[in-house]
């Protein structure tokens, strides 16, 4: 959604909102000669996920020195994502940081820009807007589009004179983030075919892996030759203009004197990443797999009304009476501890230590670029935790999911999830003897791959981690085969199997497990496909991403599809 709040911030140094990204410069001191800059390649705040911004700092002062940004300011209610990062640089030289700034969630009906605040020697002017700029959207089904400086030049007046609802950003590909999750909440971007031919590898990856997430991209190409080498990349051997990575699409438009329209032809009209996340329930099969958190209520009345005796009473005239009212500063923090022990005392009893979780999850193979994507939901039940922080592996998204027992405003508890610098996550993810649903996503490398070898009597060989309970395949033909009990390392025959086996199949799965939002849209998107395969596995192995370490996990199924590498 784009609905827009838009704070009163007074800042002495004001930021430059134009095509060339964002570029911010940190007031300092006018007697030093420090200086602090902060640009992104984007023009714009996306609505879910992440802002990737890249700190410049130039210390010229004849000692070491640190900086710090601090967590966006809670000022409206709803739950916030916060993040802080400390920035030392050396005495005399100078410094460069990239950082990802996570976006408010859950509360897309009244996000703003978010607001951080620098801290250090000579900071003179503190606060600091990431920009947000203005349009029409009031509706978070709204896709987030992307356009490179020089298509959003030549042809965004056109097509938000036609469509005032379009929200979009710029986006300055020199300074593109070689980090996926940079690109978490963009639903689409476009670019001509020769930036891409020229982006460099890394940041071509990190592009390619937020595809299987359903970023879809679109390339405006010259002429014919300048598409056929767009195929090439993608290892395309037709002559298509469309198809599919992932859950993503690739579309190819030639250059000519339609092209706005053409374009706006082909903007993506699907929900945007933002609704799915707002909208999203959790799904009534892990909703029903972990039990419901329990409530004792006579006896937690019972506790309140005795604590409520003894602190107050009890503690005012008898433990600390008139003459000796200092004793109230012993006496009053000894109840609270007793209180506070009784509780978790009460805690132990009834729930333990720890937690049970059930999480499903989808794993896409992407053999080409030595990659795995995963989305993981999950649904927890804590009792009593000894520490809620985690440290899930890097490059890992975490995002708070809404509870299928309450309403939107209801969940939006005023919850604070802070992540640090070093990647830790901390706050309340994870809160004791409480309810609570993640979608957790991270991309990892591997070799994992499903090695297909043609013939009248086609076979596999799996190089996934974990045997595969079923395996489906779409050969290069559109032929179906299928096997089962997969070991990884074996060659396995195959036996063909119904013309519309992997989509039924594949279909059923989702359905008996429920799945919802975002993790249903990138599973079902990724059918029908030739020259793919599609899989289940009871036993992930280490295909999940790991949390909080005291809960006690069980996933009871694992899809896992991607493209066939043929032999």
């Amino acid at each position: 959604m784009r609905l827009l709040l838009l704070l009163s911030i007074v800042l002495i140094s004001p930021s430059l909102h134009a095509a060339g990204g964002f570029a911010h410069s940190v007031s300092m001191d006018p007697e030093t000669r420090d200086s602090i800059s902060v640009s992104s390649p984007f023009n714009n705040i996306p609505t879910v996920g992440f802002m990737p911004l890249h700190i410049s700092i130039d210390n010229r002062s004849t000692e070491d020195r640190q900086w710090s940004l601090d967590p966006q300011t809670r000022l409206l209610s709803g739950d916030w994502i916060t993040a802080s990062w400390t920035f030392p640089v050396k005495a005399g030289s100078k410094a460069e940081f990239d950082i990802l700034v996570p976006l408010k969630s859950n509360n897309f009906n009244y996000r703003w820009g978010a607001q951080l605040s620098w801290t250090g020697p000579d900071v003179d002017s503190p606060m600091m807007q990431l920009p947000q700029t203005s349009n029409n959207s009031s509706s978070s089904n709204t896709p987030f589009l992307a356009f490179s400086d020089s298509l959003h030049a030549k042809h965004w007046g056109t097509l938000q004179a036609s469509d005032s609802s379009l929200v979009s950003t710029s986006v300055d590909l020199s300074q593109a983030p070689s980090d996926w999750r940079a690109y978490i909440g963009i639903d689409q971007i476009w670019m001509t075919a020769q930036e891409w031919l020229t982006f460099p590898a890394d940041k071509r990856q990190a592009l390619q892996q937020a595809l299987t997430l359903g970023a879809d991209i679109a390339f405006v190409c010259k002429n014919s030759d300048e598409a056929s080498l767009i195929r090439q990349t993608f290892n395309r051997t037709d002559t298509t203009a469309s198809w599919k990575v992932g859950s993503s699409h690739v579309d190819l438009l030639l250059e000519g004197t339609d092209t706005t329209t053409r374009i706006q032809n082909l903007l993506r009209k699907t929900d945007a990443k933002s609704a799915l996340i707002e909208d999203h329930r959790l799904s009534s099969y892990l909703d029903k797999a972990v039990a419901q958190i329990g409530t004792a209520g006579p006896l937690v009345l019972i506790f309140i009304i005795l604590f409520g005796i003894v602190a107050g009473p009890v503690n005012l005239f008898i433990l600390a009476p008139s003459g000796r009212r200092h004793r109230l500063f012993i006496t009053t923090p000894i109840i609270s501890f007793i209180g506070a022990l009784i509780l978790a005392a009460a805690i132990f009893i009834q729930d333990g230590t720890g937690g049970s979780g059930t999480r499903l999850l989808h794993v896409q193979v992407l053999p080409d670029q030595k990659q795995l994507v995963i989305q993981q939901e999950q649904a927890s039940r804590t009792g009593l935790l000894f520490s809620t922080s985690f440290t899930p592996p890097p490059g890992t998204w975490v995002q708070p999911l809404l509870s299928n027992n309450l309403g939107p405003q209801l969940n939006r508890s005023n919850n604070s999830f802070s992540i640090d610098s070093s990647g830790t996550f901390s706050g309340e993810w994870f809160r004791s003897r409480t309810r609570q649903n993640h979608l957790v996503t991270s991309v990892r490398p591997s070799r994992a791959a499903i090695e297909f070898t043609p013939g009248p009597s086609p076979s596999i060989v799996s190089s996934i981690e974990v045997e595969l309970s079923t395996l489906l395949i779409l050969d290069p033909q559109g032929n179906s085969w299928t096997a089962s009990n997969v070991r990884p390392g074996e060659r396995t025959p195959l036996i063909p199997a119904a013309p519309d086996a992997s989509r039924d199949s594949w279909t059923q799965f989702i359905a008996d497990h429920q799945l919802k939002s975002l993790l249903e849209s990138t599973a079902t998107s990724v059918l029908p496909q030739n020259t793919t395969f599609y899989a289940t596995t009871t036993n992930p192995g280490s295909l999940p991403i790991e949390t909080l370490p005291s809960i006690r996990w069980t996933t009871p199924i694992t899809l896992i599809s991607g493209p066939l590498s043929l032999k």
